[in-house]
C-alpha cells in the first residue's frame, strides 16, 4: 500500500545521501522501480518516458502502482518545467 508520504521520505533520504553511491533494494522490485522512476523524474531531469521505462522494466505495474505514480506525479511533478534544472 504505497503512500505519497513514503515516497517523500525516500526523496529526503536520497537527497541526504546525494554525494554517496546508494544501493536501493526492494524484495519484489515494485517499490524500488516506482520510487526510483519518480525520483529520477523529480530530481535527475529524466523524461516521463524514460522514468516509465524504468518503472516497467522489472514488472507489469498493477492498478495500485499505476494510481500511485499518477498521484505522486499530480502532486509533485506536474507543472514542473522539463527544461528547468533538476530540483534539489
Amino acid at each position: 500500500a504505497p503512500l505519497q508520504t513514503d515516497f517523500e521520505a525516500f526523496v529526503r533520504t536520497l537527497d541526504d545521501w546525494q554525494q554517496e553511491r546508494v544501493f536501493v533494494h526492494c524484495a519484489a522490485n515494485y517499490r524500488v522501480t516506482s520510487f526510483l522512476a519518480l525520483y529520477a523524474e523529480l530530481r535527475l531531469g529524466w523524461t516521463r518516458e524514460r522514468a516509465d521505462e524504468l518503472a516497467h522494466s522489472q514488472w507489469q505495474l498493477d492498478a495500485t502502482w499505476l494510481a500511485f505514480l499518477q498521484s505522486c506525479r499530480a502532486h509533485l511533478l506536474d507543472g514542473v518545467d522539463p527544461n528547468a534544472e533538476p530540483r534539489r
